[in-house]
């Protein structure tokens, strides 16, 4: 999985250097970066004759792994949540917007409680 990506001048600079006759190794030292880079820069110039990022392949996955493990690891926690609780608990929390974004909230006080056991049904699956 690929962690980091190189500017385009970085990438401009390592096939400018293999041009000039430098091998990988003299690119690599020269441009402080590591040889299995500059492989994979000069391989997607010669395959494609581009230095520029390229789109990627099919959609994007809805849930980062992140996400992913921490579903799992509710899900193995507590073997009777209902699928509803699930997505919710993974339900994306805005952090970090602004406070005008607040000012757009509609607020409510209002609050149902339940004091002798619960009015709806739930349905669980659970593998056996």
């Amino acid at each position: 999985m690929k962690s980091k990506k190189h500017t385009r001048q970085v990438r401009d600079k390592v096939v400018e250097k293999f041009k000039a006759g430098l091998c990988y190794k003299k690119v690599s030292q020269a441009l402080n970066t590591s040889r299995s880079t500059v492989q994979s820069i000069m391989w997607k110039w010669k395959e494609y004759g581009t230095t520029a990022n390229l789109p990627r392949h099919g959609r994007p996955p809805k849930l980062t792994g992140q996400t992913r493990r921490a579903l799992i690891r509710d899900a193995a926690k507590r073997p009777m949540v209902t699928l509803d609780e699930l997505q919710r608990s993974t339900a994306q929390k805005p952090c970090g917007d602004t406070a005008n974004m607040w000012k757009k909230v509609l607020w409510s006080d209002e609050t149902k409680i339940e004091l002798f056991g619960l009015n709806a049904k739930r349905y669980v699956w659970q593998e056996n």
